[in-house]
């Protein structure tokens, strides 16, 4: 059943709900992870929160065991534009924590950005640190001509579970009174809630109005000013505190309901205190402004995935620079705390503007051209735990012709025959020459002698002599370094 808006004390629902109109349509929402769990050492979390005018941002995470979160400020990291929104903080768990919860919060020029605790086992009311806190309101705020303190608010909070949503609202007095005498009282946790376009007020609702209002779920139909009761919550006043709780599935009785999790990822809370009576309808207290996030983040020190490091490439901007690219896959979407790509005898970090790594990321650099010659290269990355290395490869930057050499012509008369076999022995012994220099640099800068590695594992020992004299008998083949191969003769 619809009623209009006009009737008495319905109006001050629009009143208050409409407050939460200063939010924007689209706004910055926190998005963070985690590198793995691993005792003694520090755990880095990330968050990134795209808004400039950020005042604070904090982390908020709780042991397995703990009955409380600990709150950490969180440090820019400040390296545009791969991480010019992205912001740091590492925490070092002196024992196992099992699995830790954790969430961000934000705030910037007055306004509230939250994720939250997850009420997962359904507690009614929560405890006090299954809420995400909001801002605080002042005291003493009451619009003129309010009937007593009991209607100015003071703080307020919200939670959720895979099929509750829970708020609480504080007053000054802990007394929530629904009337006195002919006056009677409304305390309202609304929220706006938007899809595209569109959006729908909603709101919890403690009240006994004869005739007009009893606590339950209503909409607000913005075209034609009518509110509906869409179902029952649950209430309780604990501690002093008044909290309420509905089934997630309530709202489905409302046809433009967009559904849950929100379809922009958040909720825009507003809590308010109202009243009607004879002299009229409105709203005495309502408090700070807030958008959110029901989104909570674990991390379970028992249990991880190695990360997979599935494609990677080279790119070439010939004569002027190179542009490593690596895709990163974690199925924990835990954030890699190495990163790196080792190119000859040197090391680069690798950036990606994709912070989500269970669905895979591009990572990427740039590097200053190297000179013509065969380069070697790999990727590592870690998770914080564990290590993934791409294997050892080579690229060749211009004509490497120039050093010509034959597999297993080890005393480099231009032949492969028996005489290389004794050159090599010889060498081994210590009683002969030399082989001749190599024109190609291994990983350590020394020469490598490419012409004396026939069985291609990209060093020269006596196993290539025993190759060689294998393949001169036709039981073995030979080969050659993959990092340097021979040129076309």
């Amino acid at each position: 059943m619809k009623k209009k808006l006009m009737v008495v004390g319905a109006s001050i629902f629009l009143l208050s709900l409409m407050t939460g109109d200063y939010v924007s349509a689209q706004e910055p929402l926190l998005r963070g992870n985690s590198s793995a769990g691993i005792i003694n050492q520090p755990v880095w979390f990330n968050c990134d929160f795209a808004d400039d005018s950020v005042n604070e941002l904090t982390l908020h995470y709780k042991t397995q065991a703990g009955t409380d979160f600990t709150v950490a400020t969180l440090a820019p990291v400040n390296q545009p534009p791969y991480y010019g929104h992205t912001y740091e903080a590492n925490v070092i768990f002196t024992e196992n924590p099992g699995i830790v919860e954790y969430y961000f919060s934000a705030i910037r020029d007055g306004l509230l950005t939250t994720q939250s605790p997850q009420n997962a086992s359904n507690q009614f009311p929560p405890s006090a640190f299954r809420y995400a806190q909001f801002l605080a309101d002042p005291q003493g705020d009451l619009v003129g001509g309010s009937a007593g303190n009991w209607l100015d608010l003071l703080g307020s909070g919200m939670t959720y579970s895979n099929t509750k949503l829970y708020c609480y609202l504080q007053n000054v007095t802990g007394s929530w009174p629904l009337n006195s005498g002919l006056t009677y009282f409304a305390y309202s946790m609304g929220f706006l809630i938007t899809d595209g376009a569109d959006s729908q007020y909603y709101a919890l609702v403690y009240a006994s109005i004869p005739l007009i209002l009893t606590s339950g779920v209503y909409i607000v139909n913005q075209a034609d000013s009518t509110f509906s009761r869409l179902g029952d919550i649950s209430y309780s006043i604990s501690g002093g505190l008044l909290h309420m709780s509905c089934n997630l599935s309530t709202f489905t009785a409302d046809p433009n309901w967009p559904g849950w999790p929100p379809p922009n990822g958040y909720i825009e809370p507003l809590g308010a205190t109202l009243t009607a009576g004879l002299s009229g309808q409105f709203t005495n207290d309502f408090t700070s402004p807030t958008i959110f996030q029901p989104q909570t983040q674990y991390l379970d020190f028992n249990t991880n995935a190695a990360p997979v490091l599935p494609v990677y490439m080279l790119g070439i901007d010939s004569g002027a620079s190179i542009m490593p690219r690596i895709t990163y896959f974690d199925l924990d979407n835990n954030l890699p705390t190495i990163r790196k790509l080792y190119f000859d005898a040197d090391s680069f970090t690798l950036y990606s503007a994709d912070h989500v790594y269970n669905d895979s990321s591009e990572f990427e650099t740039t590097i200053g051209w190297p000179g013509d010659g065969w380069h070697r290269y790999f990727f590592r990355f870690s998770d914080g735990q564990l290590t993934t290395a791409t294997p050892m490869d080579s690229i060749l930057i211009g004509n490497a012709s120039d050093c010509r050499y034959l597999p297993g012509d080890i005393n480099s008369d231009e032949q492969r025959i028996g005489g290389d076999v004794t050159f090599g022995v010889r060498f081994f012994k210590g009683v002969g020459p030399q082989p001749p220099d190599s024109c190609y640099l291994d990983s350590t800068g020394a020469y490598l002698y490419v012409a004396g590695d026939v069985n291609g594992n990209c060093e020269f020992r006596g196993s290539d002599i025993t190759r060689l004299v294998a393949f001169f008998k036709g039981t073995a083949p030979i080969s050659y370094c993959h990092f340097f191969p021979p040129p076309l003769r």
